[in-house]
């Protein structure tokens, strides 16, 4: 039988959902280097901020699934949330291979060439765009979580077997998951690189991420701070974290290990933060969508504006590449709800 999760808890689930996935919006709006400084310092904290949002995905993706861990029927929860992560990576996937296409021919058409010298059907081609090579990411950029979480999912009745021995034997197994993120992040690798693993099939903080979230459902260990506390420590993380930007070679290991940890702070902060009341429903169901969409908002936008040099544009950036994803969402939704059924994995 499935656990229950508090109203609060599930409140704060999806407000921090739709939180994280403005997020993700906001660190792929690049800007100018000769930008001005508002424009600049907001793109500096809010890139900072985003270093929780697809780690938040990673945890409540294993939260959600292992409220079924005690059903007879577990291996059928899996193969659902695979076929809800497949049919939507496929069909988007196939969406941007006919977007880059398309955008091809009116390039061609623009330079007053033959538009079939810019329409490539390799094969090689076609198994990168779909994402099918473990060490690229694929044609379409967001799509590189759904691939990693699929395999996630299909590696969770074994991820999951450690947490169900009983407390301590998880809290091992995810401290183990996170002394090898720590030493991914410190002694061999970049944290941005360890983090979101763009080229990579899976990523060491995937693993972490989802294995705790599996665990915070199995075993529930809230640490309770206030919204002052919660505040305090996104300010002071924060300062660390541009502090140590500023002033500390940015390959030295005290450098690698502040966003790390200031990672996992963020996260607390934020979430003592969100409202523990629902916002309404027809905004926080749109996380996922967003997630999806926004790079096609975006890369055209950018093609037509270039990147943002001044703070109004970036902003305009920010709204556009939200509330246009948002907006197509609820005419999917309402026009064609079986086909936007299909496109958001019945999200």
């Amino acid at each position: 039988m499935q656990a229950s999760i508090s109203p609060i808890t599930s409140a704060k689930l999806a407000n921090m959902g739709f939180l994280c996935a403005c997020l993700v919006v906001v660190s792929h709006i690049f800007v100018q280097p000769e930008a001005d400084a508002p424009t600049f310092w907001a793109r500096e904290l809010l890139i900072r901020i985003h270093a929780i949002d697809v780690p938040f995905f990673f945890l409540a993706a294993g939260y959600f699934l292992a409220g079924h861990v005690s059903d007879q029927k577990w291996w059928g929860g899996v193969l659902k949330r695979t076929k809800t992560l497949l049919v939507p990576f496929l069909l988007w996937s196939l969406l941007w291979m006919i977007c880059e296409q398309l955008l091809g021919i009116a390039q061609s058409l623009l330079d007053g060439k033959s538009p079939t010298l810019c329409i490539s059907l390799e094969t090689a081609t076609l198994l990168a765009s779909f994402g099918f090579d473990p060490l690229r990411s694929p044609a379409l950029p967001p799509l590189w979580f759904v691939r990693t979480l699929f395999c996630l999912v299909v590696l969770s009745p074994l991820l999951v077997v450690p947490i169900k021995w009983g407390r301590r034997c998880g809290m091992l197994w995810a401290g183990t998951l996170l002394a090898i993120f720590w030493g991914y992040v410190v002694l061999l690798g970049s944290p941005y690189s360890a983090l979101f693993g763009v080229s990579s099939f899976l990523t060491v903080s995937g693993f972490f991420w989802f294995t705790l979230g599996l665990f915070l459902r199995l075993h529930p260990c809230l640490i309770r701070l206030p919204i002052w506390g919660g505040v305090t420590l996104l300010i002071a993380t924060l300062g660390v974290e541009v502090g140590a930007f500023l002033w500390l070679p940015q390959q030295s290991i005290c450098a690698r290990l502040i966003p790390f940890v200031g990672g996992l702070t963020l996260m607390l902060a934020v979430w003592s933060i969100i409202p523990g009341k629902a916002w309404p429903r027809w905004l926080t169901s749109t996380a996922f969508p967003i997630y999806l969409m926004h790079w096609f908002v975006l890369f055209p936008l950018a093609g037509l504006l270039g990147y943002p040099a001044s703070f109004p544009i970036y902003l305009f950036f920010v709204i556009v590449g939200i509330v246009l994803p948002l907006a197509c969402t609820h005419v999917l939704r309402h026009c064609c709800p079986k086909t936007a059924s299909l496109l958001f994995g019945g999200r």
